[in-house]
């Protein structure tokens, strides 16, 4: 299994020389130990654990498994082009600053290369490499950690939430991708962390994410009620009817789970 931390203790690596501030504590590491590698494109894959891409290759789940460009492309090429139809103009304007500029925010990702934060980046230095020919790296703090490994998937979602999920950053998450995100980080018969850690890491209310974990809930409901698999949240964001199940949550999980 390819490991980014071995290649960078061989010296296959090369650093930036830049050095990362985390946003938050995180037990195991500190910014006095890590540093940015030019990372080839090659070894890294989408995170299919982040709530924007789970949402878009949920219908997919028994055809797609997450891998890089050297195992499967199929996987990264298919991501892209839902991160490329979410938001074309952004990934436009991300692509320009990056042929003018370089890379000028680095991301994170764990050992074995899978992304925890800089989807955009990536998808646009697989633009530039694949429009221009050029040989280009992805920029980023390598983390000593794997979903593997269960005790560490929570310090995983910790750091992604304290990045993308800062005041600033929340208006570009959409809702039922959000939705999602607590709904598969918070429930199940091992969760990755409870709904309080999720509103505390995110800087959401907990009434908040309550609302948009029971909005999941009849998503579910409905998409089974239809026939259709009850993970293809695709339908309800393509067809723009989040709130409806907002407010079903909302009203039905105070109004009749109460009662039950």
């Amino acid at each position: 299994m390819l490991s980014l931390i071995q290649l960078a203790k061989e010296g296959k690596l090369e650093k930036t020389g830049a050095k990362p501030k985390l946003p938050i504590k995180v037990d195991g590491v500190s910014s006095e130990t890590l540093d940015v590698y030019k990372i080839p494109l090659e070894y890294v894959y989408y995170n299919d654990k982040n709530g924007r891409i789970a949402t878009g290759i949920s219908q997919y789940q028994d055809e797609l498994h997450p891998a890089n460009d050297q195992e499967d492309p199929q996987y990264n090429n298919f991501v892209a082009k839902l991160i490329e139809q979410n938001n074309s103009s952004a990934l436009k304007r991300t692509e320009k600053s990056i042929q003018e500029s370089g890379q000028q925010v680095y991301g994170y990702v764990l050992d074995d290369g899978r992304i925890v934060d800089g989807n955009r980046r990536y998808t646009a230095l697989r633009n530039i490499r694949q429009s221009t020919g050029r040989t280009v790296y992805f920029e980023a703090v390598v983390l000593p950690f794997s979903y593997g490994n269960t005790t560490e998937r929570a310090k995983i979602k910790k750091l992604e939430l304290a990045i993308q999920m800062g005041v600033e950053e929340r208006q570009d998450y959409d809702p039922v991708d959000l939705a999602v995100d607590i709904y598969q980080t918070t429930s199940g018969d091992d969760p990755i962390m409870t709904q309080a850690d999720y509103a505390a890491d995110s800087h959401m209310q907990p009434t908040e994410v309550k609302k948009y974990y029971d909005g999941a809930v009849y998503m579910k409901k409905f998409l089974e009620f239809i026939g259709a698999s009850e993970n293809n949240f695709n339908i309800i964001k393509e067809s723009k009817v989040w709130s409806l199940f907002y407010e079903m949550g909302k009203s039905l999980s105070k109004n009749f789970w109460r009662r039950s």
